[in-house]
């Protein structure tokens, strides 16, 4: 998303936070993600940064969106050893897809990680 002088918006890090919750609340899907239109949960977004700009709010959302999305084929693909296995390879897979998605923090990665093994799993 660009702003009207065609420089890209960035996510605010608090719409960006509101938006990661969104994905969480579901334990067994990102189910606002499934369900919803960026434009359906604007408002949710929004009610809890209104500080936060409409496109910085469609942006945040964007962009854990395709976040579920990666943690989505990544748990799968986890599922299937291409990690490895153990300790490891919990490691190897949070580290992919801070490398695919960046942006959040390692908490955060592990935590989509965690409920992505979730959310494969249904």
């Amino acid at each position: 998303m660009s702003t009207g002088t065609g420089e890209p918006v960035q996510p605010c890090p608090d719409a960006r936070r509101a938006a990661f919750a969104l994905a969480l609340s579901s334990p067994r899907s990102p189910g606002p993600y499934e369900s919803g239109t960026d434009e359906e949960l604007l408002p949710l977004v929004r009610q809890r940064v209104p500080a936060a700009s409409h496109e910085e709010c469609l942006e945040a959302l964007a962009t854990v969106r395709s976040l579920c999305n990666s943690v989505y084929d990544l748990c799968n693909e986890f599922r299937t050893g291409r990690y490895g296995t153990g300790a490891s390879a919990t490691a190897k897979a949070v580290n992919h897809l801070a490398h695919t998605s960046p942006g959040f923090s390692r908490r955060e990665y592990e935590e989509i990680f965690s409920a992505g093994l979730l959310w494969t799993a249904f």
